[in-house]
């Protein structure tokens, strides 16, 4: 992917280092320039801010369809080329700003900050927990409206003949921990109690 392009430094390096950072010290790319110049790692002390910048601008999110696909195939095997169970959540983080924009919104606050705008992100993960897709969302978007956006992605992701999503919340009506609240096509969306997750997986 990166040979249509001269970074003039390795963004595999740089892809690393981002990803290092947000796990041992989450924080902004500013703030992971200057941690690692902390750590003793093969290949990421010629890195400056600008290339963590321009690996996220210019290589990470315009790539970034093409390398959730290939992550996720790399994972597949003869018995699981197809999804049977994904379970979807949602939850939010606000930002301190006072305005809002098309992605920073108003809504229920899980951090109750109402006061804030924040961002929704959903998560997908297949029944062993492996992540498989997630989407940054407007900060005032409902979970129908996440889910139905989610199961866009999944689609997208792997012609599956059929996949059970269940919900990591929500109310729970039945003896078995599972509600059905709705088919989109060939998808089952069921809201199910965090207790009935690893029954159910």
């Amino acid at each position: 992917m990166t040979r249509a392009r001269r970074f003039g430094f390795d963004v595999e390096r740089a892809c690393f280092a981002l990803a290092l950072q947000r796990l041992s010290a989450p924080g902004s790319d500013l703030q992971g320039a200057s941690w690692l110049r902390t750590i003793e790692c093969p290949g990421v002390g010629d890195l400056d801010l600008q290339h963590l910048y321009r690996t996220v601008g210019g290589f990470l999110a315009p790539n970034r369809a093409e390398l959730e696909r290939e992550l996720f195939f790399r994972d597949r095997d003869l018995f699981s080329q197809t999804l049977d169970l994904v379970f979807i959540d949602t939850t939010s983080t606000f930002v301190w700003r006072t305005e809002e924009s098309a992605l920073r919104r108003r809504g229920y606050s899980r951090d109750r900050r109402p006061d804030q705008p924040q961002v929704i992100i959903a998560l997908a993960v297949d029944r062993h927990g492996s992540p498989i897709a997630w989407e940054s969302l407007p900060g005032n978007t409902d979970d129908r409206t996440a889910f139905t956006r989610m199961i866009e992605t999944l689609r997208a992701l792997s012609p599956v003949a059929r996949e059970e999503v269940k919900r990591a919340s929500g109310p729970v009506r039945q003896p078995d921990g599972v509600r059905v609240m709705r088919r989109l096509g060939d998808f089952e969306v069921g809201g199910l109690h965090h207790r009935y997750i690893r029954q159910a997986a």
